[in-house]
């Protein structure tokens, strides 16, 4: 345990991964549906078993897809119902005062070379009696996002949008994209150009981007074949349905006796959640 470290009140996991052998991914910009069926090799004779077997799993998912009744989804709604329990309860996990007293012990870590950056983050509680799977539904119109996230994991259910990834791997090839720097959308075109070239021009943001963007590089040369790290996009401007990011994106070739999961476990802690330790463990 760390010293010093929140009570952990909610029980519930750090990670929650999923290992399936079957997936349905339904591509909400091409419109179209794929079937993946994960082969395991060491369940088959043979390579050509494997293959006969996996083809056969296929076209019964195919089939299934291709033969369901399912009927439409009903028109969202979402009530948050707040007045049956009284007043309404808006809580967070620390107070104002307390809040700024964290960032001042923030400041003394840095300053003592404990880390190199911090993110504070505080929880914001409201109960509901609102469906998750509704909120979800609502969030993909009111705050549209590349990566959009309705999961059923032990103790909750988790509704996220989110325009970054951590980590991916294709091919060997592994993707680092640091987004922060935000900026509200303008009214206008001409307001959102305005913000765009505030946003470049603030010292403060940009710094922080640059940090993000050298921790990535660390993160990523941490599993990469030497030399084949490289920053492909530096500050570019990715606008969302109420804000734009600062983004960039750092690749690197992974090395030849890793994989995948080392990739994500190079990416740990996340930079752009938690901050980065001194020295990570």
């Amino acid at each position: 345990a760390v010293a010093g470290a929140p009570q952990d009140d909610r029980n519930l996991p750090d990670v929650h991964l999923g290992l399936y052998d079957d997936v349905l991914v339904f591509d909400n910009v091409e419109k179209k549906v794929y079937v993946i069926h994960w082969v395991n090799l060491g369940r088959h004779a043979s390579t050509e078993e494997a293959y006969e077997d996996g083809r056969s799993r296929l076209n019964l998912l195919l089939s299934k897809v291709h033969n369901s009744n399912v009927p439409m989804l009903s028109p969202g709604f979402v009530k948050l119902g707040t007045r049956q329990f009284g007043e309404p309860l808006n809580k967070s996990t620390m107070t104002s005062d307390e809040y700024k007293n964290a960032v001042l012990t923030a400041k003394e870590h840095i300053m003592a070379g404990d880390i190199f950056q911090i993110v504070l983050s505080q929880r914001f509680e409201r109960r509901t009696y609102a469906n998750p799977f509704e909120v979800y539904r609502a969030l993909r119109i009111v705050n549209p996002s590349p990566y959009m996230a309705y999961v059923q994991a032990r103790g909750c259910v988790l509704v996220a949008s989110s325009p970054e990834i951590l980590t991916r791997v294709r091919k060997g090839k592994i993707i680092n994209r640091p987004l922060a720097g935000t900026v509200r959308r303008g009214r206008t075109e001409k307001e959102d150009l305005m913000q765009e070239q505030q946003l470049l021009s603030d010292e403060k943001q940009c710094a922080e981007h640059i940090m993000l963007v050298d921790l990535g590089r660390n993160d990523v040369g941490k599993v990469s074949k030497p030399g084949s790290v490289k920053v492909e996009k530096l500050m570019n401007i990715e606008r969302y349905s109420h804000v734009m990011h600062i983004s960039s994106t750092v690749s690197g070739q992974l090395d030849d006796h890793l994989q995948s999961w080392d990739a994500l476990r190079a990416a740990l802690p996340v930079g752009t959640v938690s901050g980065a330790p001194a020295t990570a463990q």
